[in-house]
């Protein structure tokens, strides 16, 4: 099986697996629901080039009345036992409790669960009971755990072997407990730049490498202020569909997509002309140290990869996906 991103080092790797005649039983594409548009048509040239199917698989659509009985019951415990000050949980106001929502709406509408210290006693109380809203950017992101990692997880169970793109220059990203897991861009010693060598040479580069040196979710809360501003410029309906969010993560949690000023102000500077200076680029593993701790544990144990909660939760939505197997191949909808 075949972990395939879309990006550089995946790609080739995928490309260069199938000229020496590998055997692949599956490709797996883990869509996180805000890929660019772009990223679609890619996987559609590749999947043509190649001709094999691309297995798509997507979150899904969790019931809004486990949410809302899940959150009373976290802010009761929260209240009731251990004397909190918590608001009542926030919502849409179109939801029922017959309506389906997406899994992402599942989590940042979701209530934020205890953590207890080795002693018993309650770790970060500020934040027990509180609504999730978009992912921080100091800590590992929770949407990449639920829309990328346990996806792939669960599929790659039963595979005997999984093909990983990380290049030579990156290879302290490898795991070293999951044996099933192999890096043949490692053993090839094939780093990024031979990548992007190897894609032009084909004519297969990503379009999206343009303007952005790292791929991911347009709405990153860990991309920079050059990347930002290259989905002001060039993506406007996507910018306008981040500012809402960012503005219902502060209704909601208390805090924007980057912390403590709204994307509004930053809006207010290019509109005013300035224009950044440095290349875009996603600082996931230039930044923080808990982001690059992150980056190496979503290739060995999956339960170490939380947030401010103590594991990966399960919704009812997960264990419906889990047990009809359901992966889609499709394109963006």
């Amino acid at each position: 099986m075949v972990s395939f991103s879309g990006g550089k080092d995946s790609t080739a790797m995928l490309l260069r697996l199938l000229e020496l005649k590998c055997e692949i039983q599956e490709i797996v594409f883990a869509d996180t629901g805000f890929e660019f548009p772009e990223l679609y048509k890619y996987i559609e040239k590749i999947e043509q080039h190649i001709n094999k199917k691309i297995t798509i698989i997507t979150p899904p659509l969790c019931s809004f009345q486990e949410l809302r009985e899940k959150n009373n019951a976290i802010v009761k415990e929260a209240r009731e036992v251990y004397g909190l000050d918590v608001p009542e949980p926030l919502y849409q106001s179109k939801w029922t409790d017959s309506s389906e929502i997406p899994k992402w709406h599942y989590w940042f509408y979701g209530c934020i669960n205890k953590v207890l210290n080795k002693d018993g006693t309650l770790k970060n109380p500020n934040n027990f009971g509180k609504q999730r809203g978009f992912p921080l950017v100091a800590f590992p992101c929770w949407w990449t755990r639920e829309s990328k990692i346990v996806p792939l997880h669960n599929i790659q169970k039963d595979a005997d072997e999984v093909y990983i793109g990380i290049a030579y220059d990156e290879r302290e990203r490898m795991s070293k407990v999951n044996g099933r897991l192999k890096y043949p861009l490692v053993e090839w010693k094939w780093t990024e730049q031979d990548c992007i060598d190897y894609l032009n040479k084909k004519g297969l580069f990503n379009p999206l490498y343009v303007n952005f040196n790292r791929l991911g979710c347009w709405f990153c809360q860990k991309q920079g202020e050059a990347s930002l501003y290259v989905l002001y410029k060039n993506y406007p309906e996507l910018w306008e569909q981040m500012k809402w969010w960012d503005k219902e993560s502060k209704r909601i949690s208390g805090h924007y997509i980057k912390g403590n000023y709204p994307l509004t102000y930053i809006e207010e500077d290019f509109k005013r002309g300035k224009i950044p200076n440095k290349l875009p680029k996603y600082q996931c593993w230039n930044g923080c140290e808990s982001v690059k701790k992150a980056f190496k544990q979503k290739q060995c144990n999956l339960g170490e990869f939380a947030e401010l909660e103590n594991k990966p939760e399960v919704s009812q939505c997960d264990l419906l996906q889990n047990n009809k197997k359901e992966v889609r191949h499709s394109s963006h909808e």
